[in-house]
Formats: structure tokens, C-alpha cells, sequence
């Protein structure tokens, strides 16, 4: 999957109360906790979650930019607000 700029989060949104997917839909982040979601690309870690990993959101740090996902696959790794892609399963 490439880099498309226009897709992924803007790093302002980690200190904003909504983030938007990768999908382009505004979500407010108070409301992600406990949604299911699809991640569609982790950037800058070494060991990412694979792409099409799911979860359900545990927590939403807003002053870190950090999303606290309890992934299916059992793995422990947050994704970023600004950087990684992902979607709301619904």
C-alpha cells in the first residue's frame, strides 16, 4: 500500500476532540472508545500490525495522540493520531 498523504490523520488532530479516519469520515474521539476497527497502515515502527489487522478501542489519549487498540491478533501496539490509518468497522 503507497503513502497518500491526503488520507492519513493530521498530526493537529491529536489535540482536537475528532480525528479523521482513513477513510476520510470525521469522528469524534470521545466515540471511538469501544468501536471495532480495521487498520488500514501502520507507519514508523519497526514491527508494525499488519495491515487489515482488527481490534476494538480500549482508550483515546488525546494530549499523547496515542489510541489504545486491543487487537485481535493479541499483539500490544498503539496507533498514532497524525500518523497511522485506519477504519470504523460498523
Amino acid at each position: 500500500m503507497s503513502f497518500n498523504p491526503k488520507s492519513v490523520h493530521h498530526i493537529q488532530d491529536k489535540i482536537s476532540t475528532h480525528v479523521q479516519e482513513g477513510n476520510g469520515k470525521i469522528v469524534k474521539v470521545d466515540r471511538l472508545v469501544g468501536k471495532r476497527i480495521r487498520l488500514i497502515e501502520m507507519f514508523n515502527d519497526p514491527l508494525p500490525i499488519p495491515s487489515g489487522s482488527m481490534g476494538t478501542v480500549r482508550d483515546v489519549n488525546r494530549k499523547t495522540g496515542q489510541i489504545d487498540v486491543a487487537w485481535d491478533n493479541k499483539r500490544g501496539l498503539y496507533m498514532l493520531i497524525g500518523v497511522d490509518k485506519w477504519e470504523v468497522i460498523e
